[in-house]
Order: structure tokens, then sequence, then C-alpha cells
């Protein structure tokens, strides 16, 4: 049986002990107001007691409303708990979708000159759907988690959308649509470069938040920085020797390291 909530049970405790103190006052003010030695201090006495009233029900509201906030935070505490059980799944699910775009923007990178344009018959890129499952996850950890934490989940969900909207525009572009003028819009390298390191950043930023979901730490991430860049790129396969030019656009990117 579901356990009666707290703020219920001060309502019921607070209306008795309500009901209780209003006979306690009326019977001290009929004992009063009946003897003759205090006849002439009954406007004094009713508006003693009419102030102490009011400040029995002030105290009691005041302990209501207590009750019901700590109710409150319990609910949201719990709630918190709930959706942050489910966060490294949806996690996870974000950190495959970057490797799988990673894969596919390496095949297209021809490794040559940044200026290169990209030839119709590059293969066409397979790109997976943006993991739209796990975006109702985070924003519920959001909605419940501490503003840093918040914002962290924002940024995160924020970079996801620009990056699929990026990759859709690629993958439009490699088909050979045509921009307003008739002619077909330039995919060079370095539109590719910049989806990879994209990729990496979202990457990073998945990873940054594991140790929150997995209810290690409790702190906001720190922010992103050229290491973390640089460690994604290198996990994901892109290193100094295979990508330099890649790299490179990192620390220009990211000077802070």
């Amino acid at each position: 049986m579901e356990r009666e909530p707290k703020h219920t049970y001060w309502l019921v405790q607070g209306a008795i002990g309500g009901f209780v103190a209003a006979a306690l006052v009326g019977t001290i003010m009929v004992t009063v107001l009946a003897t003759e030695i205090f006849k002439d201090y009954q406007t004094f006495f009713g508006a003693l007691i009419a102030l102490l009233g009011a400040l029995a029900t002030i105290w009691v509201l005041r302990r209501q409303i207590r009750q019901a906030d700590d109710f409150e935070n319990d609910r949201r505490e719990r709630s918190c708990f709930a959706s942050r059980s489910v966060m490294p799944a949806a996690l996870s699910v974000l950190g495959r979708y970057s490797d799988d775009c990673m894969r596919q923007l390496i095949k297209l990178h021809p490794q040559s000159d940044q200026d290169v344009v990209l030839p119709p018959s590059a293969p066409d890129p397979l790109f997976p759907e943006i993991p739209s499952e796990s975006i109702p996850v985070l924003r519920e950890v959001a909605q419940y988690a501490d503003r840093p934490i918040a914002e962290t989940i924002a940024d995160l969900l924020g970079h996801l959308q620009v990056m699929n909207s990026r990759l859709c525009g690629l993958h439009r572009n490699l088909l050979g649509y045509h921009g307003p003028g008739g002619a077909p819009y330039q995919v060079r390298v370095y539109h590719i470069e910049n989806l990879m390191i994209d990729a990496a950043e979202l990457n990073a930023r998945v990873a940054s938040l594991f140790e929150y979901a997995r209810r290690k730490s409790n702190d906001a991430p720190t922010a992103l920085s050229r290491a973390n860049l640089l460690n994604a790129l290198f996990i994901m396969g892109v290193g100094d020797l295979t990508f330099p030019d890649v790299t490179k656009k990192v620390s220009e990117f990211y000077p802070n390291g």
C-alpha cells in the first residue's frame, strides 16, 4: 500500500490542533469574560486572544508549507534518480552515433589537399539517424538536475542538433544539390574535417557526463578543452599521422589546453 504523503498527515494534524486550540481559547474567553473583575477589560482580552489565535494559525500554516516543500523536494529527488538511472544507456547510444558518423566521414576524406572538391563519384555516406530515443531521457535529467548539469546537457543537445543539421546538408550536397543559381554546391575537404571535429566534440561531451550518470560524482564536468578533443579524435581513429590537418584545426579552434 502506498504511504500517505507527509503533507496530508500534517494538514490533518493541523486541523485537529486548530480545533483543540479554538475550544481551549473559547473556554478561556467565556471564563474570563464571565468574571466580574475583568468586565472592564473585555476588549483588551478579546484582542489579545484574537492575536494569539492569529499567531497560532500562522505557525500551523508555516509548518504545513514546510512539510509541502519537503514532500516536493523528495518527489523531485526521486524523479531525478529515476531519470539518472537510464542516463548511461542514453549516453552510450549517443556515443555510438558519434562513432558511426566518424567512420562515414573517414571514408569520405580523400586525405589530400584541403582545397580539393570531392568528385561527383564520391561514395554516398550512410550517416545514421539521429538517436531521438536518447533526447527525452536527457531532457528529463536536465529538468530535475542542478543548474550546472542542466546547462551541460543543454549544450550537448544543442551541439547534437547543429551537427546533425550539418551532416544532412553535406549528404544533400554530395547528392548533387543545386543552389539558387543552378550550380551544384561544392563540397571541399575542410567541410569533411570540420564535421570530423564535430563528431569528436559530441563524443567528448558524452564522455564527460558518464561520471554524473553513473552517480560517481554530482558535479558538472569541466569545460571542454583541447585535450578532450584530441583524446576523442585519437580514440575514434583520427591522429596526427593519418589526419594532421584535423588535429591542427583543433588547436586553432580550442587554443586552451
